[in-house]
């Protein structure tokens, strides 16, 4: 283990144990958060639903503006402070029920997110070779998943014990999180010369193949957020149990914790943009597999193809951007990539729950799977560009 952990370039070893412990604090507290606002503290669940809206638009709107920052003034004091904002809004949920206190807690956590998420990646492309970068993501990626099956664990035993303990727990994971980061991540400035801002913003936003691969991420985080809407619904529907809901987290966490590196050596011959291609594909040809199964026994095929298209997409992402991004400008081109989860995120679950009862309504109950492949097609089809297929890297 000593042997591989030094294998590594100096850095990264610490992006990877930060993506651990990113997974296990996140996923250990914010499934159980909304449950504890509605049960233990009498709120609605449009109130429920608002305080994670907050925190997210709290941190996929500012990533933009975080990333352009990290360029200018380094990567290692963005993050740490990432980590201690999330550390302390974390923290904040345990503190009180009172709504103030509760909302105040999710920008200050959505907020640190701003900070710490597009930047680590950033950090990640900036210390490996161009060569290993798919690889590299593809551990990450294992690791980040590895967190997720064991935040499982330890919120069902916290949760148990009170959820003030559990969230001053994953307040701390953060904030130790920071203070590590701080000690031990190498200093990183890109800009040897400080790039006027306004420069810097034109640049990404007049950067057309890199806008056409934002565009087709809105693609595939509108199927991918169908994880966390309807999805759930379909399985339940199908197996009348909702406790099949839970198996469906961690039947993904499992197959990528288990399949994402041989699944990355299999298409690391392939140039990122077509192998990106092949990904969105089988992720639409899944999300059809799901949604007109007619039992459990069809659902998990397309499931499982849906769970591959995620680990051929996400790996040939991360390299994409950074081929893509300008001398001086990857944490900023990294902060803009992540527009495409606020825009396709946000889109896929309301328009997703949407077309869901529409077609319940209409009697076409799989009208959401094919529209959700269509845009997966559709966002293939951005990628299909010279530019984006040979980019020059600076």
């Amino acid at each position: 283990m000593t042997r591989w952990w030094r294998s590594w370039p100096r850095g990264v070893p610490l992006l990877f144990l930060n993506n651990l412990l990113m997974s296990l604090g996140f996923y250990a507290l914010i499934p159980y958060l909304s449950v504890y606002v509605t049960k233990s503290l009498g709120w609605p669940a449009w109130a429920a639903g608002a305080l994670l809206m907050v925190r997210q638009v709290s941190q996929q709107g500012l990533t933009l503006l975080t990333g352009v920052v990290a360029d200018r003034l380094g990567y290692r004091r963005i993050i740490t402070a990432g980590f201690l904002l999330r550390g302390l809004g974390f923290a904040l949920f345990g503190a009180s029920g009172a709504p103030a206190m509760m909302f105040t807690a999710a920008v200050i956590s959505g907020l640190g997110g701003a900070l710490f998420e597009p930047v680590s990646a950033a950090a990640l492309t900036a210390l490996t070779p161009e060569s290993d970068r798919r690889r590299t993501y593809a551990v990450s990626k294992v690791v980040g998943n590895l967190g997720m099956v064991l935040s499982a664990l330890v919120g069902a035993v916290l949760i148990g014990v009170d959820f003030r303990v559990l969230s001053w727990t994953c307040g701390l994971i953060f904030a130790s999180m920071g203070v590590l980061t701080r000690w031990r991540l190498p200093e990183i400035r890109v800009q040897l010369q400080p790039i006027p801002l306004r420069r810097m913003m034109v640049a990404v936003l007049a950067d057309r193949p890199f806008v056409r691969l934002v565009l087709a991420n809105s693609g595939y985080f509108f199927m991918y957020m169908q994880l966390y809407l309807t999805i759930p619904v379909r399985v339940t529907d199908l197996t009348h149990r909702t406790q099949a809901v839970s198996l469906v987290f961690l039947t993904l966490a499992v197959l990528v914790a288990a399949f994402q590196y041989p699944v990355n050596a299999l298409v690391s011959r392939i140039p990122p943009a077509p192998a990106m291609m092949a990904g969105l594909l089988a992720m639409a040809l899944g999300l059809v597999g799901i949604g007109t199964a007619g039992h459990l026994s069809l659902f998990l095929p397309g499931f499982v193809l849906f769970a591959v298209g995620v680990m051929i997409t996400e790996p040939a992402n991360y390299d994409l951007t950074a081929q893509l991004a300008k001398p001086g400008l990857t944490a900023t081109y990294f902060g803009f990539g992540y527009v495409a989860l606020a825009l396709g995120g946000g889109l896929g679950q309301g328009v997703g729950g949407w077309l869901m009862d529409a077609g319940s309504s209409l009697g076409v109950p799989s009208l959401l799977w094919w529209t959700a492949a269509a845009i997966g097609g559709a966002s293939a089809l951005l990628l299909n560009s010279p530019a984006i297929r040979r980019p020059q890297t600076g």
